[in-house]
């Protein structure tokens, strides 16, 4: 069992997890949602999530001068929730606050990273503020798209990342100018948010590379996979409140990066290196980001 890894982090750790992933971000099966060459708000958010709704331009609402915004968009889901993307000069944001669980907010915050990187616009918090749980989705946004384009340039971090809620359990995001001291950071950060919120579930599960699966304490499989939602999900991986099983996957992979010996690395990154096409192909690893 693997307890309080959090606490044990070593930069020779933190640099082995983020060369591997670095050379999973290359193949689009890492990945949940599709890439997106659109210029346009829209077009990204159609290539996302097919269905949603552009309702217009909204600038003119009792809102916008808050925050000084040069036009506000109205979206609807195809579920009926409503969304909003602000821009304002070069900045972009989302209030995404009517979205709950399962209503595709992490299609939106890919839509709007994508857009941004394609029109070299940078996507900024929500000036209003953010919540404990969209810190840690922004977060976990970021890294994704971060890993995809091999650049975090078209990120600003809220101002809540980078200061944390300890009360919360949530770091502070370090954050430079340098894209790959950026991406370590991400992925401290975002291990970090969830192992604090549920050290039980990482403590007690690790992914197997020998085997390509995700096992528990007692070297059982488990079930957790792309778009399985059975047994072990239900019961401990959706209690994940601020980030579900995807996020679990995500936790237990990145912790067991870390959590490998030094003298095992050089086999581990040689067995990406040469296979990282077929591991995330497999459904264990599908998808993760």
């Amino acid at each position: 069992m693997i307890t309080g890894l959090s606490q044990k982090f070593d930069d020779e750790a933190l640099t082995f997890a983020a060369e591997v992933l670095t050379e999973m971000s290359g193949f689009e099966e890492t990945y949940r949602y599709p890439t997106s060459s659109s210029l346009t708000i829209d077009g990204n958010l159609y290539d996302a999530m097919p269905g949603e709704v552009m309702l217009g331009d909204d600038t003119g609402s009792s809102e916008e001068n808050e925050f000084k915004a040069d036009k506000k968009i109205m979206f609807k889901t195809t579920n009926g929730k409503f969304f909003y993307v602000f821009m304002r000069g070069n900045e972009i944001w989302l209030d995404v606050s009517r979205l709950e669980r399962g209503d595709q907010g992490a299609a939106v915050y890919h839509a709007i990273a994508t857009y941004s990187f394609n029109t070299r616009k940078v996507f900024i918090g929500d000036p209003a503020g953010l919540s404990p749980d969209a810190i840690v989705r922004r977060t976990t946004a970021m890294l994704s798209s971060t890993l995809r384009f091999g650049s975090c340039r078209h990120f600003q971090p809220a101002s809540e990342q980078l200061s944390g809620l300890s009360a919360q359990g949530i770091s502070p995001l370090a954050w430079t100018y340098n894209d790959y001291e950026n991406l370590k950071s991400l992925i401290r950060n975002f291990y970090e948010n969830i192992y604090a919120e549920h050290p039980e579930i990482l403590d007690s599960c690790r992914f197997e590379f020998g085997r390509n699966q995700f096992i528990d304490q007692y070297g059982a499989s488990i079930p957790l996979g792309y778009q399985q939602h059975t047994g072990w999900n239900i019961t401990k991986a959706n209690r994940l409140s601020r980030a579900g099983q995807d996020s679990a996957r995500r936790g237990i992979f990145i912790q067991s990066l870390m959590a490998s010996k030094s003298e095992e690395r050089p086999q581990l990154l040689e067995y990406f290196l040469r296979g990282a096409a077929q591991c995330v192909s497999s459904n264990a690893l599908r998808a993760i980001f």
